[in-house]
Parts: structure tokens; C-alpha cells; sequence
């Protein structure tokens, strides 16, 4: 099917009445100085600005200029679960099959192709009001804001598939508007090939088109969180590394972390959760899977009738409270009200192991105060292995990797959920809230 191009579709908008079934109401808004309309052009669509002459609302219509051999059935699926979520993040949002008619100039008849009609959202670009703001307390209530709106995406198990600066709109007050769902997962197109792979500034190394399910807007998410985080302590970082393909990080930042001079300005800044989320960048680039520790859920309450495994590793001669045990204190009353009573007799045969392994960085692990955990001979190893590298994220990720090595020993669905807490460097009520800034495969 041959598909009309920009200049065709310039021409026919202005008669859209007589050429819809459903959009007779709608007359194109900017116009150019000949009266012809002025439409925003993508790689495989244009977009134009439009008024309902009745209701005086405004839309935005998208008309198709690519051909796609699933088109229909992805915007219907998208279309149908964005309606039945009927969340503030997402504008209104229709496909309509066969709408608008149209004889493309490389064409030599006249055909009914598909639109979309999208609410046209008043505000800003994330970009637009990043330049814009430099109220920190504004920044941070953005901040905020779209750790909320992640956590929703997370928790509806969908993805918007190409977080980007321009793919959302800011109101004053910092609210935020998701737009442009073309390359949207939704659970109903499982088993899809991504439609677009989304902005290589934002996107995961590792991503490519058969790589689309919920898990594809994680890295991004925390890229976003931590540009925000990083501008409302030191706007001027916009103007240094901004360049209107990105907010502060390249796709070369990713490439090589370890070099990137964005990375060790962001280092220098003094801010506690902006750091934590520097640590999981660092783990996040290596790991696609990586969940974003904002997102985790409060813990499902552990019972005997829903057994896990757990391995809590604490200093409990943390440099922090002086080796007065304090925070070895503070951190099993979390765990107890998150997971369950640590004081409580469970038997071996409830299945419920759990084990507090407390050792000192200089010293040799003490087994003294935990339980045995049978599953594992050589629990000492993994440990020990993991004073190897002192960073906090690091070694989570080290003592996860050598449980792999052992998870053939563990009773099938009850894979081990670690939970590091090391003390080599300051705490932030960030981390003692979540338990830890990592909480593996939540």
C-alpha cells in the first residue's frame, strides 16, 4: 500500500471534513504564511495541531507516511489499555483504522488510511522546562514526580519504550504528561519485536528490537532520575553537557563510565541520593535486567506457608555509630517490620532459613550468630569473595553472582533475595528506607 507523504497530507487537512467518518469537527491550528498547514514530521508519521470546532478542545493527529504490517493491531491493544488505566500520565488516545481518504500524489487512487487522535497537552518538554527552572525545590518535586510515574509503569507492568526530554510534557506546577506511544509495550503485545528501539541517549547497551517487554524502560527511568537529581543541585550542568539530543548523558557515557566527565562531575556533587543512584548506574550498564531500586514494593510478608531464603550480610561494627551497634540494631528492626519477626522460633522444617552474618572488613566472618543455612556448604567463600570489592553496589552484585553458581541447591521458585548492607561509606535515609539501595530482582 502506497502511503501519502507530508506535502499530501498538508493538502487534504485542509478539507479533513468531507475526507473523515469521525473527524468532521477537526480544522488544523498553525498555519503558514500561504495558509498552508504547518505539521511536525517524524520518520514515519506527521503531526498536526488541531481544534475541535464544538468543543474547542485542541488534539494532536498523527498521520502515517510509512506503511507497518501490524500497525492496527499494536495502537488498538495500546489504545485499549492506556483507556482502561484512565491515568493522568497518559493523554487521550484513539486509533482510528481506514479514517482519513487521500490519494497520494505517487499514487492514482484514492484510499482510507489510519490516524491517530492524541489530547494535545498544554506544558512544556521535559527539556524545554529543564532549561527553563532553576528552583530546586521545584527540580525536586520533578524528581519525584517521576519516580511516581515510573513506579506505576513498573507496577502495570508496561513500558513507554522511548523515555526521552521530548517525549513528555511538564506542567508549571511539575506534573508530568507521557506523549508519543508508538513504540509502547503493553502486556497484550507480548511476544512482539519492538517497533523502534528508542533514543540511543537514553537506552541500555544492550537493547535491540526483540528485547521488548516491561523491562525495556528501566534503564532510562534511572537515567532520567538521576539527570533531574543532578540539575536541581547544579543547573549549570544543562548548558555544559546538554546538547538537544539528551539532557546531561551520551550514549559514549554508557560505553565507558569509568572515563566519562559527566560521571566524575556528577560525583563530586553533595547529595547522598544522587550518588546512590550513580552506583546503580554503574551497576545498571552491565545489567539489562537491572530494576531501579526506587521502583521495589514494600516486601510481600513473609510466612510459613510462603517460605524464602534470605541472607542479610551486616557490619555490625559500622565506623558509622562507632562500633556501638546501633545501626546493626536499626537495621534488624527494618527487616522486622518488612519481612517478618526475627525473635520468632521457625523450625527447619517450615523451610523458612534466614541468616545474619556479621564480620568486620579486617577480620574473619563470624558464623557465631547466625543460622545454618544447609542449602549452602561454602556460605564463608561467598563472603569472602565479596571484601574483594569494597563498593556497596558492587558487592551485592558479587555475593549474587556466586549464589547463581549454587542455585541448582536451592527447592525450585525460592531463588535467595539478598539484601548487602555494607558500612564503607556514609548512609542516606535513602538506603536505610529502601533496606539498601539494591534489592536484587524484586
Amino acid at each position: 500500500m502506497i502511503f501519502p507523504n507530508i506535502t499530501d497530507y498538508k493538502k487534504a487537512i485542509k478539507t479533513i471534513a468531507q475526507r473523515t467518518d469521525n473527524l468532521q469537527n477537526l480544522v488544523p491550528v498553525n498555519l503558514d504564511n500561504k495558509n498552508i498547514p504547518i505539521g511536525s514530521a517524524g520518520r514515519f508519521a506527521t503531526v498536526f495541531r488541531m481544534k475541535d470546532s464544538k468543543t474547542n478542545k485542541f488534539f494532536a493527529l498523527k498521520c502515517f507516511t510509512r506503511e507497518s504490517k501490524d500497525r492496527k493491531e499494536r495502537y488498538e491493544k495500546i489504545s485499549d489499555f492506556l483507556n482502561s488505566l484512565n491515568s493522568p500520565y497518559f493523554c487521550e488516545y484513539k486509533y482510528l483504522d481506514k479514517e482519513f481518504w487521500i490519494t497520494p500524489s505517487s499514487g492514482n487512487k484514492e484510499e482510507a488510511y489510519p490516524v491517530v487522535k492524541m489530547e494535545w497537552v498544554t506544558g512544556r518538554t521535559l527539556g524545554v522546562f529543564l532549561n527553563d527552572t532553576k528552583d530546586k525545590n521545584l527540580l525536586n518535586k520533578l524528581f519525584e514526580n517521576w519516580v511516581e510515574l515510573s513506579k506505576f509503569l513498573y507496577q502495570n507492568e508496561m513500558a513507554h519504550g522511548d523515555l526521552k526530554h521530548d517525549n513528555m510534557i511538564i506542567s508549571d506546577s511539575g506534573e508530568i504528561t507521557l506523549i508519543d506511544y508508538d513504540g509502547m509495550f503493553v502486556p497484550t503485545l507480548a511476544g512482539k519485536i519492538a517497533f523502534e528501539e528508542g533514543s540511543p541517549n537514553y537506552q541500555h547497551l544492550k537493547r535491540d528490537s526483540y528485547q521488548f517487554d516491561k523491562r525495556i524502560d528501566y534503564f532510562p527511568m534511572l537515567v532520567i532520575a538521576i539527570s533531574i537529581k543532578a540539575l536541581a543541585n547544579s543547573p549549570k550542568l544543562l548548558k555544559k553537557y546538554g546538547t538537544g539530543e539528551n539532557i546531561l548523558f551520551l550514549k559514549k557515557d554508557f560505553e565507558n563510565l569509568n572515563n566519562s566527565k559527566l560521571m566524575k562531575d556528577l560525583r563530586k556533587i553533595n547529595d547522598a541520593d544522587l550518588q546512590d543512584l550513580l552506583s546503580e548506574l554503574e551497576i545498571a550498564v552491565d545489567d539489562f535486567d537491572y530494576v531501579p531500586s526506587f521502583l521495589a514494593e514494600k516486601k510481600e510478608v513473609i510466612t510459613k506457608t510462603n517460605p524464602q531464603y534470605f541472607i542479610f550480610n551486616i557490619d555490625s561494627k559500622s565506623r558509622i555509630d562507632k562500633g556501638k551497634g546501633e545501626l546493626y540494631q536499626r537495621i534488624k528492626e527494618i527487616i522486622a517490620q518488612r519481612l517478618f519477626d526475627l525473635n520468632e522460633e521457625i523450625s527447619d522444617k517450615d523451610s523458612v532459613l534466614y541468616s545474619i552474618i556479621e564480620h568486620n572488613w579486617s577480620k574473619k566472618i563470624d558464623n557465631s550468630k547466625s543460622r545454618k543455612i544447609s542449602k549452602i556448604d561454602n556460605l564463608k567463600n561467598i563472603f569472602v569473595s565479596s571484601e574483594k570489592t569494597r563498593d556497596f553496589n558492587s558487592s551485592v552484585i558479587l555475593i549474587e553472582n556466586k549464589l547463581n553458581d549454587f542455585q541448582n541447591q536451592f527447592p525450585k521458585g525460592q531463588k535467595p533475595i539478598v539484601i548487602n548492607i555494607l558500612a564503607n561509606k556514609q548512609f542516606s535515609k535513602f538506603k536505610i528506607f529502601l533496606i539498601s539501595s539494591i534489592v536484587l530482582h524484586m
